[in-house]
């Protein structure tokens, strides 16, 4: 797993990762690499109690992830991945997932306005 640096965007963290299979066990990935989009949820976040299937955020594949990640970054994150049947890493990039990470701080800024 390869964490790429944490940016910021609109006043929230996000961060690409790339994996590949040697990070895995026990798991047949459609890829041999593939790269993961993380946003960190705010403390106040309506969000920080919700499953990441409960959040009605839209995303490639949709979200896949809640949690920390790893021990090297704090705080509860959200995320998704590029490893679907069908995708293609040389159009499912880090530029990709970045964009993603900045349309999910999009909607979440959104959601809690409300």
């Amino acid at each position: 797993m390869k964490i790429y640096e944490v940016k910021e965007y609109r006043g929230y963290e996000y961060v690409s990762v790339e994996h590949n299979l040697e990070d895995v066990e026990y798991y047949t990935p459609y890829l041999h690499y593939w790269w993961c989009g993380y946003v960190k949820l705010k403390p106040g976040s309506r969000f920080i109690n919700s499953d990441y299937f409960d959040i009605p955020i839209e995303c490639h594949g949709e979200l896949t992830f809640k949690g920390h990640l790893s021990n090297i970054l704090e705080g509860m994150w959200i995320g998704f991945d590029t490893n679907h049947y069908g995708d293609d890493m040389s159009v499912k990039n880090q530029e990709f997932v970045e964009s993603e990470c900045k349309s999910i701080i999009e909607q979440l800024i959104k959601l809690e306005e409300k």
